[in-house]
């Protein structure tokens, strides 16, 4: 492994992360995006029915999307195998399953990178990769919860909102 591709896993990451998520949905999505905003494309989600055909919201501004009737929602990275597999991998420890690794492919496919497993590190190295985006997806994981807990919390709470 060259020590050059050791220090770049973070910018490999950040480079296939930052794909545009409306391209990529509106590629992945072909015929299921039913509305369209400059900041938002609503659409049919493929892994359940929705009477509305518009459950799966993708933030062009935020570059994060949500399905209100699946619940998760995530990166375009977990987009990409939300739509692929029906999964996203979320609040996991360890090394990253297979849909979590085919996803990161092709995103890295479109950034005109080479797969991970080819970017010159050892099978320990790739391994503690993606061990840690799995832990820094836990920790986005409860923070997202503590917001939510937060939130919830304040809006049970006319005083505190009066004081807003």
């Amino acid at each position: 492994m060259s020590k050059n591709a050791e220090g770049n896993v973070s910018e490999y990451y950040r480079l296939v992360t930052e794909t545009d998520i409306g391209e990529v949905a509106r590629e992945l999505l072909t015929g299921r995006v039913n509305r369209e905003t400059a900041q938002r494309l609503m659409c049919d989600c493929p892994n359940h029915q929705s009477q509305s055909r518009l459950s799966l919201h993708v933030m062009l501004d935020k570059q994060g999307w949500y399905c209100f009737g699946c619940g998760v929602g995530g990166d375009v990275l977990q987009l990409v195998e939300f739509i692929q597999t029906g999964s996203v991998t979320a609040g996991q420890s360890g090394p990253m399953p297979d849909s979590h690794r085919q996803a990161r492919d092709y995103l890295a496919k479109k950034a005109g990178l080479p797969p991970l497993s080819r970017y010159g590190l050892s099978q320990e190295r790739l391994a503690q990769t993606e061990a840690d985006r799995a832990f820094e997806l836990r920790v986005k994981d409860a923070l997202t919860a503590l917001a939510r807990l937060y939130h919830a919390r304040l809006k049970a709470s006319p005083e505190v909102l009066d004081w807003l």
